[in-house]
């Protein structure tokens, strides 16, 4: 008998754990919270962005409320029944998009509103981008009571010259984990630097030219990141006959990285495009804009035999503005007859980062396929990339940023993302000391 009772437990206890796995998408985010989106027109685990409109507009639970608008009307980013937004941009409150919490809880869960009833109160002062006011002893007291960082600020307590005349955090920045390209670069900062033009003596790659920003970094040790810079194919008999531009990275783990691909949310540039338009490259790389570099130029730049490269991966998550880093110690892309077939190294593992799932997967070994490529119809939302021809890449760093139907939107395993750069490197390459 008991057994039959401990069977019967275990029965309940899994099917009570399921129901709780697909009631709640994320933590403070239920499907209780929006009776009218959940359950009624569109598939199980789905949320209906027009519940009053004739037609659904479906897209999965888990992309609602991760601080990117898959709704056309924006629907997934309102708070659920009886709920508010606050702590928007507060970095302390573990989401860039806030989050929702009772209307009669405010107070006592919100960072941004925490001290509100202050600001009736004499000898108070108005926090600069939070509803908060505090009392002036706190200025400077060594804990950050506004919410936002401004009361912590050496210029409240001195007259120092070069002091800012309004201070503070701004709280709704679209800066997103120092992430280099969200910012543009001015028009007159587009740079080319010729490798003779600073030293004579040869690059890492034993050309006269640059053949990537390696070569440019070892160039000129103070080259910025933000331009572009010309570079040059080694293959070619006269490399000067043969130039491209490129975009650097100079600070990441040392520099001399070159960008071969970069998207940020919420940019408009599609990535579903054709097999030819993969080959050539396309996008704005000069200003700060989404690009794809080119097939060719993958397989060129990753033949040459002291040029082997690998290959890092950053990424944004779209939550909190996490940066992860994914590093493979190996890439190849294959010439165009071979359909440039992927050879990827093993992902290694930075002690003094977390740890980073292998979201490259699916795409070792496989050849590059877009959607006039592949067999069948493909949605719109998938994008070229190293994948099976019967496969339409929906894990593919240039699938879709927006969730649709079953579709959860641009991910690296399970986390939502809001930013990605894929960047080359000599895996020999050793950086020049630089001065700041």
């Amino acid at each position: 008998m008991k057994a039959f009772a401990s069977i019967i437990f275990v029965l309940w206890f899994t099917s009570f754990a399921i129901l709780i796995t697909f009631s709640t998408s994320k933590e403070g985010v239920a499907t209780s919270d929006y009776p009218n989106h959940v359950g009624k027109r569109c598939p199980f685990n789905q949320f209906d962005c027009t519940p009053l409109s004739v037609d659904p507009e479906c897209i999965p639970f888990a992309a609602v409320r991760d601080c990117i608008e898959d709704c056309s009307n924006g629907a997934d980013e309102n708070c659920g029944v009886n709920k508010t937004v606050c702590d928007i941009g507060i970095k302390r409150s573990g989401a860039r998009c806030g989050k929702c919490v009772l209307v009669d809880e405010v107070r006592s869960h919100c960072i941004d509103q925490k001290w509100t009833g202050l600001c009736g109160e004499p000898n108070v002062v108005k926090c600069a981008n939070t509803k908060n006011c505090i009392y002036i002893e706190w200025i400077n007291d060594g804990e950050d009571d506004c919410g936002d960082g401004s009361d912590e600020n050496l210029c409240l307590d001195n007259d120092k010259e070069g002091c800012p005349v309004s201070i503070g955090v701004d709280a709704n920045s679209e800066t997103r984990g120092n992430f280099n390209g969200w910012k543009k670069a001015d028009d007159d900062e587009h740079l080319d630097v010729h490798y003779g033009a600073v030293s004579k003596d040869r690059g890492h790659s034993g050309h006269d030219l640059p053949c990537d920003c390696g070569d440019v970094l070892l160039s000129n040790p103070s080259a910025s990141s933000k331009p572009t810079y010309t570079v040059y194919d080694w293959r070619c008999t006269n490399s000067s006959a043969c130039p491209f531009k490129v975009v650097c990275d100079f600070e990441l783990l040392g520099g001399g990285w070159t960008l071969i691909m970069r998207r940020v949310h919420p940019k408009t540039s599609t990535f579903n495009r054709t097999w030819d338009e993969y080959k050539r490259g396309f996008g704005d790389m000069s200003r700060g804009g989404d690009f794809w570099l080119g097939n060719d130029r993958l397989h060129s730049m990753s033949t040459s035999r002291t040029c082997a490269n690998e290959l890092i991966i950053k990424l944004v998550s779209a939550t909190n503005d996490e940066v992860l880093i994914a590093r493979y110690d190996d890439f190849y892309v294959d010439d165009q007859f071979n359909s440039y077939r992927l050879t990827l190294g093993k992902l290694e593992q930075n002690p003094l980062m977390a740890p980073v799932m292998d979201g490259m997967l699916f795409a070792r070994n496989n050849i590059f396929t877009t959607w006039d490529r592949r067999n069948g119809h493909c949605p719109t939302r998938g994008g070229g990339w190293w994948s099976a021809p019967d496969n339409c890449a929906d894990n593919a760093l240039t699938a879709g940023f927006k969730a649709r139907d079953g579709y959860p939107g641009l991910r690296w395993m399970d986390t939502r993302i809001a930013a990605v750069e894929m960047m080359l490197r000599p895996k020999s390459y050793v950086p020049p000391v630089r001065s700041h």
